[in-house]
């Protein structure tokens, strides 16, 4: 619920964990898939337009971190974000160019969003963390993946295109997201 978004929001700023928070943030408000937001690098940001082309996901297979095409071929598209997405980016840039100075040659420059303060990508310990404060505090099983589902949900309720949302997630097949993803909240 719009409570709960509020709720952990509040939670992850209140750890000091803006990572986290970011995560939540940027899951919710584009229904991108985990390996989405994983595999996301700063040439997928148009600060322009407010859009961000999704064109390849990260994936951990046993232990080790891989960059590969999304799930689908209609995976790759195009999602245009709001103000708030926006200054989070702009945030996250800001706080990774001076990490670039203070780690100096130490730091890993991955141009990737989501990594450590020395520029090394966040490891499966991350998403693992998240998940756990988001079942601890809302008792939500499926946290990472239900930041998706909310996003459409609160896609349909605003009256959005069901093809326009389809788009945007990168549903192959309608039926997707008219079947599972179109259950109302309260």
């Amino acid at each position: 619920t719009k409570e709960e978004y509020a709720e952990l929001k509040s939670f992850f700023w209140s750890i000091h964990n803006k990572y986290y928070y970011y995560f939540l943030v940027l899951g919710l408000k584009t229904g991108m898939r985990r390996g989405e937001l994983l595999g996301l690098e700063w040439k997928h940001i148009d600060f322009r337009e407010n859009k961000i082309t999704v064109e390849q996901a990260g994936y951990y297979i046993k232990k080790e971190f891989i960059i590969d095409s999304p799930k689908t071929s209609e995976s790759i598209r195009e999602i245009y974000f709001d103000e708030e997405v926006l200054e989070i980016l702009k945030e996250i840039k800001e706080t990774q160019l001076k990490n670039k100075v203070f780690y100096d040659i130490h730091y890993k420059d991955t141009n990737i969003i989501f990594q450590q303060e020395n520029g090394v990508r966040v490891t499966q310990g991350f998403t693992t963390m998240f998940s756990k404060y988001v079942r601890e505090l809302l008792k939500i099983e499926s946290p990472i993946h239900s930041m998706r589902h909310t996003h459409i949900t609160w896609l349909v309720e605003g009256g959005a295109n069901l093809k326009a949302i389809q788009n945007r997630v990168g549903h192959k097949d309608i039926q997707t997201t008219l079947n599972i993803y179109t259950q109302i909240t309260d």
